[in-house]
């Protein structure tokens, strides 16, 4: 499935760029020095730049050592900050392993991505969900929402309502209606009679509860 709105990752080719003192190409600079890739900033990267620092300290001024440790305090409470950070939503992320999430992305018929989230993963960091319904990874903040399975006491307060389901027409234009009736499916899951009128006729459709994007009073 085509995820709108979520790019693959492609391999750039390497530039050459003009500086003020010279060239500059994507792997040497005019003085042939090697330019690395930027990454993040860890602990290991820390220590290795203090201890440069400490080496090529002026002997006859050396720098006060409580600076250092009071920097190295202060990045390891930033990194247990950010590990407790990932650790917590890794955790809420796996909380919705099984559920039916609702994703930002649309396809190509315009309709939102939902799928039952199949698992997670980290890289990087970061924390991804696996949708059972589509390629790709989306992240918590791709979320939009999560469906929860209704009571049928619970979901008769659809009837009567009109809404807004997520269904498009050929026009890309949602689907609304009043909903009549609600029914318990075989699948657990809840349904409703639609009613609805395009070009000037009245139908009706069997819609999944859980395809309603919005109830107006």
């Amino acid at each position: 499935m085509t995820i709108s709105g979520v790019s693959a990752f492609k391999a750039e080719s390497t530039e050459t760029n003009k500086a003020n003192n010279g060239v500059v190409t994507g792997t040497k600079t005019a003085n042939g020095t090697k330019i690395v890739d930027g990454k993040t900033t860890d602990k290991n990267m820390f220590v290795r730049l203090l201890s440069a620092q400490l080496k090529n300290q002026d002997p006859s001024n050396p720098a006060d050592s409580t600076q250092y440790v009071a920097q190295m305090a202060q990045f390891s409470a930033l990194e247990q900050m950010t590990n407790l950070n990932t650790t917590m939503t890794f955790s809420s992320a796996n909380n919705l392993v099984g559920k039916t999430v609702v994703t930002k992305y649309t396809d190509e018929k315009g309709n939102y991505i939902t799928g039952t989230v199949a698992g997670t993963t980290q890289k990087d960091g970061n924390v991804y969900l696996l949708l059972d319904s589509a390629d790709g990874k989306f992240t918590m903040s791709d979320i939009l929402s999560v469906e929860q399975k209704q009571e049928l006491s619970s979901a008769g307060e659809y009837v009567g309502k009109n809404v807004t389901v997520n269904r498009v027409d050929e026009n890309k234009n949602y689907l609304k209606g009043k909903i009549t009736s609600v029914i318990n499916g075989l699948d657990g899951y809840l349904y409703g009679k639609l009613q609805y009128v395009k070009d000037g006729q009245t139908l009706s459709a069997t819609i999944a509860l859980k395809e309603i994007i919005t109830v107006d009073e």
